[in-house]
């Protein structure tokens, strides 16, 4: 009984009774994009509970990188609700220099600690008192190695409930199946693809500034007569507006920004944000005052041709690979998007952004080299901070390249789709894109192989198929995997060689078409049979397997009711799998089985019945199709 007024006391104080906060990498948001910052809480179950004297030992650590330009490098720690923080814990790892962590929000974060992190192998606390969602971290400097964080408090915000997601309709098969080309592609090899991904430079309307050439633009070719070309025969474009003009940086790859300019405010990007309204102020649905129309001498004003609908803003933002005036951290490129948008929501005045020009405009994000979904989370939180909540583009883009080492890197040799496991990969975005950014496209507008069999992301010749008819092959499987992941659209790259003389170089040689459209590749062939099976059809759902090693895929007619099934065997070293049976459902009238050939643009039927419900075919790692229709009655309902 003599206990009970400490107690009162100790309850009235206002005391916090801490316990240790649930984190896992979910919630680590990179918002510079180097290294792995979701390592620093991948080892909270080994972490142990350092407060309480038993703190265990950890290994994996949080490590941008070792050039000085990576630094510093900062990630945000979502803890999806409201926290009073006590304390703060740091494992040290076998390094020294600057880490601090601050609290709050993007606009107004609030000091709490800087660790030299000078104490090797062992965890060091820290006492602070902050209430809070978001915590920043930061290695200001290279050297220092945190290699677990552990955060003690009391939740005082509401529980978070993941959302719900939202269902998300999926494309025919003709709208999703793409490819990236150029305006002088041949237009009998564009219809390969119901859509071209157009490689575009800045520079090709606008070489000198505010004097833009359409018709005839640079190099001497007339974009509105492509544009129509391609309208009449109901192909979409999406062109791809990328690098900067040579008038405004050194290196066509270096960011849109002139110097003195911040790469992480919206007005910096006002250049670019005017290009983009010109074009889609020309090619767009809607007619524009003339007062804003930028053109060289000689060039026609015209507006609202109605050519275009899609913009892409900017090509792989995230290449790590030119350095820190080529790359954009994620809050730099989604300022620029923002600014490219719209204007950033109109702020920036008239003339700028392509949804001032044609509010009916699709906004492609620019895609990604790395398919990192913290990239697209930090975009997000910018755009709750300085948006209110809208997301400027209203596609997500990706760019993927399966191979050994799982993406563009230094890789030996492409592996198939299957064994890189391509479709999970989407299937996190999707997901995403389904519980967080409902109504947005998820396009993948870069992915392939090369057939030279010198090349670093190859496709290798593999039992009696040589590497050109395993590139086609492998190219097939993986628009079936982007197709099963829910993806909106998929451009495979490219629809011709690279001119580099040097073949043995990686996407050198990944054209359906050889060298400048010399030859038509067995996968140009692959392709157009693949489009014309499944061209007014829907990816339905994959079938249940008999443990058989045979891939099934099902995709529906929506207007007749007929539907295809897919069959492959997803390995990599030959196989086939003989007399593999397939019961085809009762309303099925009849049926052909149809295969991919070279030099068949619409493939080789290789057998048609009536009336048979049980078949049997033989699979390999090429896939087969086997198209049954259904009789009237199904029709009917």
């Amino acid at each position: 009984m003599k206990l009970i007024p400490y107690i009162l006391l100790f309850l009235c104080s206002g005391a916090v009774a801490q316990t240790k906060i649930s984190l896992d990498k979910d919630m680590v948001i990179n918002i510079t994009g180097w290294g792995d910052a979701g390592l620093l809480v991948d080892e909270q179950d080994a972490a142990g509970d350092p407060a309480a004297g038993k703190g265990g030992k950890v290994e994996t650590r949080w490590l941008p990188g070792w050039k000085d330009w990576f630094y510093p490098s900062s990630a945000i720690i979502d803890l999806k609700t409201t926290y009073e923080l006590t304390e703060i814990w740091l494992f040290h790892g076998k390094g020294y220099g600057s880490f601090s962590v601050h609290t709050g929000s993007l606009k107004d974060w609030e000091f709490q600690l800087n660790d030299r992190m000078m104490e090797f192998n062992q965890w060091t606390k820290h006492e602070v008192n902050a209430t809070c969602r978001y915590l920043k971290v930061t290695i200001d400097e290279k050297g220092a190695v945190p290699e677990e964080i552990v955060l003690y408090g009391k939740r005082v915000g509401e529980e978070f409930k993941e959302p719900d997601p939202v269902k998300h309709e999926r494309p025919l098969m003709k709208d999703f199946i793409g490819i990236n080309g150029f305006p002088d592609d041949p237009l009998e090899v564009s219809q390969v693809g119901g859509f071209v991904r157009e490689y575009h430079n800045w520079d090709w309307n606008e070489l000198e500034k505010g004097r833009l050439r359409f018709s005839p633009g640079y190099p001497d070719l007339d974009y509105d007569a492509y544009y129509k070309k391609m309208k009449e025969a109901e192909i979409l474009v999406a062109p791809c507006l990328k690098q900067s003009p040579s008038w405004m940086t050194a290196h066509r790859e270096h960011k849109p920004v002139p110097a003195g300019r911040d790469a992480s405010e919206p007005y910096s990007y006002r250049e670019k944000a005017s290009y983009m309204f010109q074009y889609a102020a020309r090619y767009g649905s809607v007619e524009v005052d003339e007062e804003l129309i930028l053109l060289d001498d000689g060039q026609e004003k015209k507006t609202g041709l109605g050519y275009l609908k899609y913009y892409e803003d900017w090509n792989e933002p995230d290449m790590w690979w030119n350095e820190r005036k080529g790359y954009f951290t994620p809050f730099e490129y989604v300022a620029m998007a923002s600014a490219n948008y719209d204007g950033h929501q109109g702020r920036m005045g008239k003339g700028f952004g392509v949804k001032a020009a044609d509010p009916d405009a699709v906004f492609v994000m620019a895609g990604l080299a790395a398919m990192r979904l913290d990239y697209l989370k930090a975009m997000k939180l910018w755009s709750q901070a300085y948006r209110g909540e809208d997301f400027p583009a209203d596609v997500i883009n990706l760019h993927h390249y399966c191979n050994d080492v799982g993406g563009q890197g230094q890789s030996s040799v492409g592996v198939s789709p299957e064994e890189d496991g391509f479709k999970k990969r989407l299937e996190r975005f999707v997901d995403y894109r389904d519980k967080h950014l409902p109504g947005k496209e998820v396009w993948v507008t870069e992915f392939g192989y090369d057939v030279n069999q010198q090349s670093i992301q190859r496709a290798p010749a593999i039992g009696g198929f040589s590497g050109e008819e395993v590139q086609a092959i492998w190219l097939i499987r993986s628009y079936l995997a982007l197709a099963a992941a829910g993806v909106d659209k998929a451009a495979m790259y490219m629809v011709r060689d690279d001119p580099n003389p040097d073949t043995t170089g990686r996407f050198v040689t990944s054209g359906l078409m050889q060298g400048n459209h010399e030859r038509k590749r067995t996968s140009w062939y692959y392709l157009n049979t693949f489009g014309y099976l499944l061209g007014d059809y829907v990816f339905e759902r994959e079938v249940s397997s008999d443990k058989s090693g045979v891939c099934n895929y099902r995709f529906t007619n929506p207007q007749t009711g007929d539907f295809v099934y897919v069959l492959w065997s997803p390995t990599s070293k030959g196989l086939e799998v003989k007399n593999h049976s397939l019961v085809l459902p009762d309303n099925a009238n009849s049926y052909s089985v149809v295969e991919l050939e070279h030099k068949r643009p619409k493939g080789k039927v290789l057998v048609s019945e009536n009336d048979d419900k049980h078949i049997k075919v033989n699979v390999s790692e090429k896939p087969i199709f086997v198209k049954v229709r259904v009789g009237d009655e199904y029709n009917k309902n």
